[in-house]
């Protein structure tokens, strides 16, 4: 439950004939999405022998606040065309991360005891190596209840009192106590010929001041990942239209842009983020209007069929690849 004023200041000068600066301040509020605010915490069946790993969501999440600087400058040089430069910035407050807890989930595990202490200092196992603990512990803790052999492998199980709880890398959403901060240039152009052909072009810059650092794994002197606040969606953006357009035709061309970005700082396996790769497709569009109320038309989405791609630390750890192929409309209107 919160309550929030969000104040707004735009202004608008004509400096020159045609020329237009613009400059505004204001105040904006996001809700934090319905899966982080969930209540509950989900732990993974599997547990490896040195932990498990379970998430949880956050009801009392802080909406994200963000006061934001924009300056504009515009030259209307023609009826339909204009050239604009722009400035911005977003302070963001309230961040909304993802960071990685250690907590104890209160299950016996067999390789939290005597049983394993014993292994490792009589038997020689290494501290992590699970075949020879549980070949040790088969043969020399004959509990047919907690050691055996099932015809197919051998099974161990922990014994309540004597073996301890195991850690779980719990993955919650956060807010964050640092302020975030997005700033950029845009830059716009748009030029209409008498023909009717004409085109639109933009161009935006953007950075952030919390990049994530791929370099840094785990805590300093510790085996618990480090838990990073990062700027997520912010890249670069381009997008190049060229078009016809009569008092029955409109016809588009368009070629967008973005390049990579990252996408999360966390995945179901703890603090490794997920980027997304830089992506391009063209779309084309046509319309004619028979008559004041009639319309045909035909829209083609990613014509050259590129797909998407994901990827972690390194551009060669693939997450995923995602082929969403090219489609296509065609189609009437009519309005009465």
């Amino acid at each position: 439950k919160y309550s929030q004023v969000l104040p707004s200041l735009d202004m608008a000068l004509e400096v020159v004939d045609d020329v237009i600066v613009r400059a505004s301040l204001s105040k904006s509020m996001a809700r934090a999405n319905w899966l982080d605010l969930r209540g509950g915490t989900v732990y993974n069946q599997l547990v490896r022998p040195t932990q498990g790993d379970a998430s949880r969501g956050n009801p009392g999440l802080d909406p994200f606040l963000s006061t934001n600087k924009d300056l504009s400058v515009e030259w209307y040089f023609d009826d339909a065309s204009y050239f604009a430069i722009g400035w911005f910035e977003k302070e963001v407050e309230n961040f909304i991360g993802s960071r990685v807890v250690t907590e104890n989930y209160d299950v016996a595990h067999p390789n939290f005891g005597p049983r394993a202490d014993a292994a490792r200092a009589d038997g020689g196992c290494a501290i992590n190596d699970t075949a020879c603990i549980r070949q040790y512990i088969v043969d020399n803790f004959p509990d047919p209840n907690t050691a055996y052999f099932d015809g197919v492998n051998n099974v161990i199980v922990g014994i309540d009192g004597e073996d301890g709880p195991f850690p779980v890398q719990v993955t919650e959403v956060a807010n964050s106590d640092d302020t975030l901060t997005y700033d950029g240039i845009e830059i716009a152009i748009q030029h209409a010929f008498d023909s009717g052909f004409g085109f639109q072009a933009n161009y935006t810059m953007v950075d952030t001041d919390a990049e994530f650092d791929n370099l840094l794994i785990y805590e300093e002197g510790s085996t618990i990942r480090a838990s990073q606040f990062a700027g997520i969606g912010a890249s670069d953006t381009m997008n190049l239209v060229g078009f016809y357009e009569t008092d029955n035709w409109q016809v588009r061309i368009a070629y967008n842009w973005r390049d990579s970005f990252l996408a999360s700082t966390t995945t179901g396996t703890g603090n490794n983020p997920i980027y997304v790769d830089e992506y391009s497709q063209v779309d084309i569009s046509a319309s004619y209007d028979i008559n004041d109320n009639f319309s045909v038309f035909f829209q083609g989405l990613n014509i050259t069929e590129e797909y998407g791609r994901s990827y972690g630390r390194s551009e060669n750890q693939v997450h995923g690849v995602f082929e969403g192929g090219a489609r296509y409309n065609l189609g009437v209107r009519y309005s009465f």
